[in-house]
């Protein structure tokens, strides 16, 4: 993954997004990003928990988080989660 270090804010609507950060990934994506505070992520396919959790690791300086659309926000107390 190359070093994205002036990256700031992401937008991946609509493209089948299921996982960021699983696994090992978490810490690459850390060091590579580092300074991403908004991700974009509607339309996609996120359907866990634990997804969510994964994107707080990968993503500490991450503010502003959007999932519309993914199948995560009908699960009950997602947002909650989220904060």
């Amino acid at each position: 993954f190359p070093k994205l270090l002036r990256l700031s804010n992401l937008m991946c609507s609509s493209n089948y997004v299921e996982r960021i950060g699983s696994g090992g990934n978490c810490d690459s994506i850390r060091k590579n990003v580092p300074n991403l505070t908004s991700l974009t992520l509607s339309y996609n396919k996120v359907s866990s928990l634990q997804q969510i959790q994964n994107l707080g690791k990968a993503f500490p300086k991450l503010e502003f988080l959007t999932l519309v659309g993914n199948p995560v926000t009908r699960k009950q107390y997602y947002r909650l989660y989220t904060i």
